[in-house]
């Protein structure tokens, strides 16, 4: 298991810090290199879908800035359109934007919240202030992952 940072900033399920300054920390690095940015695995482990609301409106907003400031970004992937199976955490972590009920064997998908607003983000291709009223918080976790990098 990695060793985690004492910060103030909220925490994931898996402990991961929530830091949307980190993410445009490094699409300024990668600015001066000129080349097509593509954006995968973006997201966060939160099985009660309380969190990854105020995430994507943080995140995305630091995109959409990048984006304005000439940051040649191509696409933004999600992680994950689905819950998954993660090598060291399992079944816990669940990043999907829709769940999945792996105690059926037909395994339901269900849309989660989150969903419909990266939806209403992508089709208004902006992030509203209004947003950022909306999810002005992160709530705790109310579940901990063990395990994760």
């Amino acid at each position: 298991m990695v060793a985690r940072l004492d910060t103030d900033n909220a925490k994931t399920e898996y402990g991961w810090d929530i830091y949307p300054a980190g993410f445009r920390t490094v699409l300024d690095e990668v600015k001066p290199y000129a080349l097509p940015i593509y954006i995968t695995e973006n997201g966060l482990a939160d099985s009660t879908d309380g969190q990854r609301p105020r995430f994507l409106v943080e995140h995305l907003y630091t995109l959409q800035r990048a984006i304005q400031d000439g940051i040649d970004v191509r696409g933004y992937f999600h992680w994950s359109l689905l819950d998954n199976f993660e090598w060291s955490g399992g079944y816990c972590p669940r990043f999907g934007l829709f769940s999945v009920d792996y105690t059926d064997p037909a395994r339901p998908r269900t849309v989660r919240p989150s969903a419909a607003l990266y939806q209403k983000i992508i089709d208004a291709r902006d992030v509203s202030p209004s947003l950022f009223k909306q999810y002005d918080s992160y709530p705790t976790p109310t579940l901990t992952c063990t395990g994760g990098g």
